[in-house]
């Protein structure tokens, strides 16, 4: 639903090319075969958006059209958090609230200081425990601030793709998301070897 070709063309003054994958094209490690292109193409299509979502329970057909909403019938409201400073990050939140706002999703952004978005958004510790707030603290870990959406930026050595573990691997020090999948995990493992 969010056009990379327009964040290159009207935020990036053309100067980029998207990414389909955390490691680059530089790396010799890049492969494409396989990859889903999305948000340019045939993967960029607000209409298929909005079926998968009504196909997951978030929208109801109306007079042949899909409406989207939660599953108790609410309008659908995101928050959006990324770092102030920084007039790329703060004009691509803008453009993901205008292209989300066309399937009819409301995008709250948060603009913060990057001090404030580490401490407040990514660090976070299981709610009733004696954790100190970190990175990861596993997937039941939430932030002190509630969030829906995260625009950052994070930076591989393309010529060691092992490195990104922290960033996707269950147990990485820096995922802040708490992404889990143990296929991924085991891919991790074996290029480590």
């Amino acid at each position: 639903a969010i056009s990379k070709e327009s964040i290159i063309n009207q935020i990036r003054l053309g100067f980029g090319e998207p990414a389909f994958s955390f490691i680059p094209r530089t790396s010799p490690w890049y492969i494409e075969e396989g990859l889903m292109k999305l948000g340019i193409g045939e993967f960029y299509d607000k209409n298929k958006a909005r079926q998968l979502l009504l196909d997951a329970g978030y929208g109801v057909k109306k007079d042949g059209n899909i409406v989207l909403q939660n599953k108790d019938g609410s309008k659908i409201k995101l928050k959006l958090v990324t770092n102030t400073g920084s007039k790329v990050a703060e004009s691509t939140a803008f453009l993901v609230k205008q292209e989300l706002g066309d399937l009819g999703i409301d995008v709250d952004i948060k603009l913060v200081p990057w001090e404030t978005e580490l401490a407040k958004y990514y660090m976070n510790k299981v709610p009733g425990s004696n954790q100190q707030p970190r990175n990861n603290n596993g997937p039941r870990a939430v932030s002190d601030e509630s969030w829906d959406l995260i625009l950052a930026g994070h930076v591989v050595n393309p010529l060691a793709p092992s490195g990104s573990s922290v960033f996707f691997a269950s147990d990485g020090g820096l995922n802040t998301y708490g992404y889990s999948n143990k296929s991924v995990d085991e891919l991790f493992a074996k290029v480590r070897t």
